[in-house]
């Protein structure tokens, strides 16, 4: 009796710290697909303000990242809002923070430089300008309400009614649950408009990224608790 309770016990101290690595995981993955562009623009789409054929170049830059291999650059040749967006999975009432690694090249002074923000929302990062040629972090958090299921995440030269010219290179971009936002820090509240509230979206699908780490830990779970039954059922037939 006394070797099946020691055996319980260390089963549930085995099943607790599965419980934790699997939260400690959720809370430090970054949910972005291909953050640091190593390949390519995977996972990733282009769009801007101004279309016209030579307004804008994004390039997949071999060389020249902070971390790794690759980066990538947008270049305004003419005044443009210019965005590389990914679609990310979120959850009502978390909190996050979205951050990039930049640095630039003949960024115009008096508008929008290179920053991070949320497609849809004013708000912007501090933004980084003129000709900076150490990599410098732009982040800004974000609070997400009921019904909100996806957010379009954004790296970006120039920004809404603010178009700017120059060259801007991205590395290392991610986007992490949170538990608190620090103090003074840039912060987007994600809501639904009225439109959005009568008009439900369907869901986009989720990061492959994260289902599979959600899969891995479930499997490390059952095979704990497989364990846990052998030992169980070996003791008492004994």
């Amino acid at each position: 009796m006394r070797r099946l309770t020691v055996i319980i016990v260390q089963v549930v101290i085995l099943i607790t710290a599965y419980m934790c690595m699997f939260w400690q995981a959720r809370a430090a993955e970054n949910l972005l697909v291909n953050p640091s562009f190593e390949n390519g623009l995977e996972g990733w789409r282009i769009t801007s303000w101004n279309t016209e054929p030579g307004s804008s170049v994004f390039r997949h830059e071999k060389g020249g990242g902070r971390t790794g291999v690759s980066c990538v650059t947008v270049e305004n040749f003419r005044e443009n809002d210019a965005r590389l967006v990914q679609t990310v999975r979120v959850v009502p009432g978390k909190k996050y923070r979205l951050a990039v690694w930049t640095k630039t090249q003949d960024v115009g002074e008096t508008a929008k430089g290179a920053c991070v923000s949320v497609a849809g929302y004013l708000e912007t990062s501090p933004d980084v300008k003129g000709t900076n040629t150490e990599w410098t972090l732009c982040e800004m958090y974000l609070v997400i309400e009921k019904g909100i299921e996806t957010v379009d995440v954004t790296l970006c030269l120039g920004g809404y009614s603010s178009v700017n010219t120059g060259k801007a290179f991205f590395d290392d971009a991610s986007f992490t649950e949170i538990d608190e936002i620090p103090a003074g820090a840039v912060v987007t509240t994600v809501k639904k408009s009225e439109t959005e509230e009568k008009n439900a979206e369907t869901p986009q699908a989720g990061n492959p990224v994260r289902q599979a780490t959600v899969l891995r830990l479930s499997l490390v779970g059952l095979a704990l608790t497989a364990v846990a039954y052998y030992h169980i059922r070996r003791e008492t037939t004994n």
